[in-house]
């Protein structure tokens, strides 16, 4: 007997057989009723529908068999994984690979089999449905047709269930996303390479006063007051064909517009992300008209102070615990030179 090899992509396989989430999970009718539908054409005692694990081969529909897994190491379905096409022995006792398998030696005697090959959507060979007969049979041309269909038909069952778990994955991974950048106070906003507004987070939105469906599909200029307004596309497509930057991936205070027309200052970082064939731009922009509004009145404040201080006739001097100056006045400056 010769157990069968294991395929160079072997960790990727398991990978994307076990993202399935479909080994021993229970029967389901949408694959059952295509191993009925086998068996009714081939009028064979043994269809299943096998998948291919570390160690064994655990059957997703099982017609004819009491068991719901068998090693890999005496399996034939481990052998039809390695091959494109499906793997059909006529007899197996006239083939050195399987002749003294306890699989025909023993139950279920298998004397005929027939593999095709189950791919995942990424290419993988994950399994089989396989036609299992205690005799010697030869398939005819149509035969390998009808079960190239049947084949097809399961492989597409499996493929499914993997789209339908990369879209629950892909949902539930947005809305962690989304709740993330919402709770975030700076507002996060990405563009493609020709400037439109992709995302807006709540943040953003806050600050500039635009929903996202009024942004959504935009040019980003719009946030913009001239003359910025009128350069970015210009700086951008200078970006994107030169690669010379002047905010990405640098950040720097600019000014931003909001939806009444209100000129403020912030603080802009922007970085680039590559996306297979295209590339996005991430910006991160935080509103520090506060700030330099509370910035403005403490200067204003000193100045104030300062000038009362001067204009006052008598020698003023401060100092902190330790006697170090802070403040002295015009009046002592002209009392002690």
């Amino acid at each position: 007997m010769r157990a069968p090899t294991v395929p160079p992509e072997e960790e990727q396989r398991l990978a994307a057989l076990r993202g399935l989430h479909i080994l021993d999970t229970p029967p389901e009718e949408r694959f059952n009723r295509i191993t009925r539908t086998a068996q009714h054409l081939f009028d064979v005692p043994i269809v299943l529908i096998s998948l291919v694990d570390a160690n064994r081969q655990w059957f997703k529909s099982c017609l004819g068999l009491p068991v719901s897994e068998t090693p890999r190491s005496i399996s034939f379905c481990g052998h039809a994984i390695l091959q494109d096409a499906p793997l059909v022995i006529p007899d197996a006792l006239l083939d050195e690979r399987f002749a003294d398998n306890p699989l025909v030696t023993g139950e279920p005697r298998i004397r005929f089999y027939a593999g095709y090959p189950l791919r995942h959507s990424g290419g993988s060979r994950l399994g089989t449905l396989c036609l299992i007969d205690r005799r010697p049979r030869v398939l005819s041309e149509r035969d390998l047709a009808a079960l190239h269909d049947l084949g097809s038909w399961a492989e597409s069952e499996l493929n499914i269930l993997s789209t339908s778990s990369a879209l629950a994955i892909k949902h539930e991974s947005e809305a962690r996303l989304n709740a993330v950048l919402d709770g975030v106070t700076d507002g996060i906003i990405t563009i493609d390479e020709q400037g439109t507004i992709e995302s807006f987070s709540r943040a953003a939105t806050r600050i500039f006063g635009y929903s996202l469906a009024e942004v959504q599909g935009k040019n980003v200029s719009m946030l913009m007051p001239e003359p910025y307004r009128s350069e970015h596309d210009g700086y951008l497509h200078n970006y994107v064909t030169t690669g010379h930057a002047k905010i990405i991936g640098i950040g720097r205070e600019v000014e931003g517009r909001r939806k009444d027309g209100e000129r403020f200052p912030l603080e802009l970082a922007v970085s680039e992300v590559r996306l297979e064939s295209r590339r996005i731009f991430a910006g991160i922009v935080r509103d520090v008209s506060g700030i330099r509004l509370t910035e403005r009145e403490l200067r204003d404040t000193t100045r104030l102070q300062q000038a009362i201080l001067d204009g006052a006739n008598l020698t003023i001097i401060s100092t902190d615990v330790n006697g170090t100056i802070l403040t002295f006045n015009a009046a002592a400056q002209r009392i002690l030179g």
